[in-house]
């Protein structure tokens, strides 16, 4: 049995999986398996990726055509074999001891709580740093410690020190089996955050049911100092093809379903009533803002008249938002006229740039 299994979408990434691969194959430790899924590329991804995996038996190249990183991770899940997953992109680089770092951190019980067992670290996170073009901008300020699930579950709605990523978790494999954890294939953004909180999740009741039965078993979340994992901002994305023309496309607008979601399990498990509750609400209206503010000015507003953003504009009137200040209070007004209304158009848009 693989102790790694590594699951990568592949779409349009002729110019980075290669590098990728390479960087798999240069890896520390080799009982890993490496799981491509291509999801329908349409230029040369598939042609060299397997001129570069070439005779490997770690490395497996399968087609899923179901569009959406989410679809491809789940059929990555289906097949896995390894005790524990690692969800990479096409075009990520990593130090050549990634795989080992984050492997000795998951199975090193030095300074870890006893009473964890066996099972007990249910996820790895990495450092990551930020690079473009050659030159680092920001390596992620992190130091070695271990959160439980509901610790863990608030930095996902942390600004600083930001954890809401997949790519840069280790995940153990019994988890995402036993609870049938699956990525939403009709959420397009955030929807990495939303399966890392259904893990957490996930385990917090696992936990709360292990202590009503007189267990001391309890899930460990560890943090490394490590920063084995690169960001590149050239990131490949669905992300980058849906702003195409400024326009903010429905697909993007799932950002905003996703965080509906959360916030329904969230209250549904831990209550509304908590940090973590009032941090996913408060990180919600700021990407609704965000997202507004790309429509803003534009004259021919009927074209967002029906779009899916309207909908939750519709809402905003009931939503408590006393930590908005200035430009954001306005435009926050501005947002339920467009509720109303469906128009975006404002006489002063460089205002709310």
């Amino acid at each position: 049995m693989r102790k790694i299994s590594v699951v990568i979408p592949v779409y349009q990434a002729e110019k980075y999986i290669g590098a990728t691969i390479a960087n798999l194959k240069r890896q520390t430790i080799d009982n890993f398996e490496a799981i491509l899924v291509d999801n329908g590329s349409t230029d040369n991804s598939v042609a060299v990726a397997r001129r570069a995996m070439g005779d490997d038996g770690r490395f497996q190249l399968l087609n899923e055509s179901v569009k959406g990183p989410s679809a491809a991770r789940n059929k990555g899940i289906t097949v896995a074999r390894g005790e524990w997953i690692l969800f990479l992109d096409a075009d990520d680089t990593f130090a050549d001891d990634m795989l080992e770092t984050m492997l000795r951190a998951a199975t090193n019980r030095d300074g870890c709580d006893n009473r964890a067992g066996d099972d007990g670290v249910v996820m790895v996170v990495s450092g990551y740093q930020t690079w473009q073009n050659g030159h680092m901008l920001y390596a992620s300020p992190m130091v070695s410690e271990e959160y439980d699930p509901k610790g863990m579950a608030k930095r996902l709605f942390q600004v600083e020190h930001y954890q809401g990523f997949i790519w840069n978790k280790l995940l153990r494999k019994s988890v995402i089996d036993r609870y049938r954890l699956r990525f939403q294939e009709d959420i397009f953004y955030n929807e990495d955050r939303l399966f890392v909180l259904e893990f957490l999740l996930k385990c917090y009741e696992a936990d709360k049911e292990n202590l009503l039965l007189h267990s001391d078993m309890h899930s460990v979340i560890r943090m490394i100092t490590a920063q084995p994992y690169y960001y590149q901002l050239h990131k490949i994305s669905a992300m980058s093809s849906a702003r195409k023309g400024g326009m903010v496309a429905d697909r993007e607008a799932t950002e905003i379903v996703a965080f509906e979601r959360m916030l329904s399990e969230i209250a549904e498990i831990l209550g509304k009533d908590n940090e973590v509750y009032s941090s996913a609400k408060k990180d919600m209206i700021y990407s609704e803002l965000r997202m507004f503010r790309k429509m803003v000015g534009r004259r021919r507003s009927f074209q967002y008249r029906n779009h899916m953003l309207r909908r939750f504009a519709r809402k905003a009137e009931a939503q408590d938002v006393f930590f908005l200040e200035g430009k954001d209070k306005i435009l926050w007004n501005v947002f339920i006229r467009y509720g109303r209304t469906g128009s975006v158009y404002t006489r002063n848009p460089d205002f709310f740039r």
